[in-house]
């Protein structure tokens, strides 16, 4: 079981200065990671998503799609994620559904802490419907 808790800035690849940072722990699973992202923007939840463990979309090695949506024992801490790394999320269908995730910062877990928990944020959540238009 992992004591570390790390801080994830995620931001959408089309809102420009909306942000928000998620302190997460390594025992988590990307199913957590997922939900978290979600609920952090208020975003209803779409069982069809996937991780790029890569800023750039074109690695198509670095891509986790877990079987059939259920990342079971994919778990944060197995990622090996370190400071500064940029990693992609993308959920339901579509280019514009994209999520820059970087890596703040790993810290030690703070007890009396409910993690997933949203510790900053910047700006305010676009509608979900938005996420769905054509460029």
């Amino acid at each position: 079981m992992s004591n570390n808790a790390y801080i994830l800035r995620v931001r959408l690849s089309w809102a420009k200065g909306v942000w928000r940072e998620i302190a997460i722990l390594g025992d988590h699973t990307l199913a957590d990671l997922h939900r978290a992202i979600l609920d952090a923007y208020e975003w209803s939840h779409d069982d069809t998503y996937c991780f790029c463990l890569s800023d750039d979309l074109a690695d198509k090695g670095a891509f986790i799609a877990p079987p059939d949506h259920d990342p079971g024992g994919i778990l944060l801490e197995d990622l090996n994620l370190e400071e500064d790394q940029v990693f992609i999320y993308i959920f339901g269908e579509g280019e514009r559904n994209r999520f820059i995730i970087k890596v703040m910062s790993i810290e030690d877990e703070e007890s009396g802490t409910d993690y997933p928990d949203v510790v900053d944020e910047k700006g305010e959540s676009p509608d979900q419907e938005l996420a769905y238009l054509s460029d």
